[in-house]
């Protein structure tokens, strides 16, 4: 977590890194972690960094409830945006299961030792024809 909040500060290679904290509503404890990532200038990208939830509240909902909102606000706020990419470790199967009921897919690619997964919505030219 350290790590996101440094590269919120300094934003490498003109990456905007926005943290954001998972809360339990009830208690107001933080119960995980993201970096929500995107590129000031190019909003047709976003990326997650990060995600996760504390072991002692993982299988609880708060991680489902925190990727519902982020896609929401991903709507929301970046309408021209044609998909949302992020990366998890070969062997986080229980991960890679997490992100695939949001409809990420793996696309093939290795970062840094991690798959990459995208999820991908239609073109900002493509939903102006459904409209």
């Amino acid at each position: 977590m350290a790590i996101s909040i440094a590269k919120a500060y300094i934003q490498p290679d003109g990456v905007r890194y926005d943290p954001i904290g998972i809360y339990d509503t009830k208690s107001d404890e933080m119960v995980g972690f993201y970096s929500f990532m995107h590129r000031p200038h190019d909003r047709r990208v976003v990326y997650i960094g990060g995600f996760l939830i504390d072991q002692r509240y993982q299988r609880s909902g708060f991680g489902a409830a925190a990727m519902q909102k982020f896609l929401e606000k991903i709507h929301d706020d970046f309408p021209e945006c044609e998909g949302v990419y992020l990366t998890v470790h070969p062997n986080n199967v229980a991960a890679e299961n997490f992100y695939s009921r949001f409809g990420f897919v793996k696309t093939g690619i290795v970062i840094d030792g991690e798959d990459a997964m995208a999820m991908t919505f239609a073109s900002a030219s493509e939903k102006e024809v459904e409209a």
